[in-house]
This record gives C-alpha cells, sequence and structure tokens, in this order.
C-alpha cells in the first residue's frame, strides 16, 4: 500500500522519460549532457533542431530553463551560456506536427486510490480550468469521451480547417498511461506529463515528472 504522507522523490526528466519510454509511452529522441562539449556531441547524435532543457527543473518555462529551436552548434552554445545547469542538460530533437498541448497524470486519492486526469496542457492549463478526471480502471472508448468533453476537443479534431490530431493514437497514450497507473500504484505516489503533445499522427511525451515512494527509487528504475 502507498504510503499516504510519504512525501517521495522526485525523478529528473530524463530519468521519468526513460521509464515511460521502456513501458510504451513515446518521448522525443534525446541525450543527457554534463557539459557544452557533451551538448554539441549530443545534439548532432540527436538531429538539429534541437530543444536544450536543463535538469531538475520542474517549472522550465517559467524559471528560464528551456530553449527551443536550435537550429546549429552556434544557437546551442548562446543557450548553454544563457542557462548555466549545475545538475546538467537534455537535449532533445524538437517535434513538429503539433496540433495542441494536453496534460496527462494521475495522484493518489487517499480514499479511492489512483485517479486519472486529462485536460489542456502548457500555457493552456493556466489559462483555462479545461480537465476531467476519472478513477482507474478505464477504457479506450470512456477516454475518447472524456477527450470530446474539453474545451480544447476543437483544436483536436482540427479546428476552423486546421490539420487535427491524431485523437486514437492521443487516447492509445492516455490508455497506456492510466495501465501504468493502476500496475504501479504502489510504488508511484504522482505521475504528470505536460505537455503531451497531440500530433498530426501520435502523441509525445514533451516533458514528465514522475514522484516515486521514498527509499526505493533506485530499485524503482530498475524495474
Amino acid at each position: 500500500v502507498v504510503r499516504r504522507k510519504d512525501a517521495g522523490e522526485v525523478l529528473d526528466e530524463a530519468e521519468s522519460k526513460a521509464w515511460l519510454a521502456h513501458r510504451g509511452i513515446h518521448v522525443p529522441k534525446g541525450l543527457v549532457a554534463h557539459d557544452a562539449d557533451e551538448a554539441s556531441a549530443a545534439a548532432y547524435a540527436v538531429g538539429y533542431p534541437v530543444v536544450l532543457k536543463r535538469l531538475k527543473v520542474n517549472h522550465k518555462t517559467d524559471d528560464g530553463a528551456i530553449a527551443l529551436g536550435l537550429r546549429c552548434q552556434q544557437d546551442l552554445a548562446d543557450a548553454i551560456r544563457r542557462i548555466a545547469s549545475p545538475d546538467g542538460y537534455l537535449i532533445e530533437r524538437q517535434i513538429t506536427g503539433i496540433v495542441t498541448e494536453v496534460m496527462v497524470g494521475f495522484f493518489q486519492d487517499p480514499e479511492c486510490g489512483p485517479v486519472l486526469t486529462v485536460g489542456a496542457g502548457g500555457v493552456l492549463a493556466e489559462l483555462l480550468d479545461d480537465k476531467f478526471c476519472m478513477m482507474l480502471p478505464t477504457s479506450l472508448p470512456q477516454i475518447t469521451d472524456g477527450l470530446r468533453q474539453l474545451k480544447i476537443w476543437p483544436l483536436l479534431e482540427g479546428y476552423r480547417g486546421a490539420k487535427g490530431a491524431d485523437i486514437d493514437g492521443l487516447a492509445g497514450a492516455v490508455l497506456t498511461l492510466a495501465r501504468l497507473a493502476e500496475e504501479y500504484s504502489n510504488s508511484i505516489l504522482e505521475l504528470e506529463i505536460n505537455p503531451m503533445l497531440a500530433l498530426e499522427k501520435g502523441a509525445v511525451a514533451a516533458d514528465a515528472l514522475i514522484r516515486v515512494t521514498t527509499g526505493g527509487r533506485e530499485s524503482w528504475t530498475n524495474r
């Protein structure tokens, strides 16, 4: 049983994404770097344009800990000078074909157990009160019906002639996360993907945070 008062231990973004990717959630191609030379090699391996993120920072946009659309080595070097990080960097391939951003996560309710939350993501999460919650287990039709109730549904469908998102791909990613929430309900205190990028084809976790029970961090990440 999850220790409800346990503050837990937070995995950094790279650790969280590696765990999710191993279990069927798509993440951007990325590598960890600890200095400018490693960052340059990582960007070359990942392929420009890239995104540079400082590790161990939860609110990267607010804290100036992210640089988007870096198209060459000079862009990367300039970004590293701006975002000096003692904890290392995550270098990722820039994702294209984004329709909108979605927040997907779950938390432990003291009475009911794991609860799935889905809603508008990124900056829209702050601007709109737009989300739904559901108890687990759930199903693909239930998730799709929930998406239809969101204010961002017109964007997902394709607003005013714009290309719509891959609804089946997005709902499938949410279902995968819901099943992980059930399977690991005794060890995960909180999990949030914000944003989950709803793409013209598929869905990708652009940022992720996982909080696990105290003391089990190393053994848990190796599972």
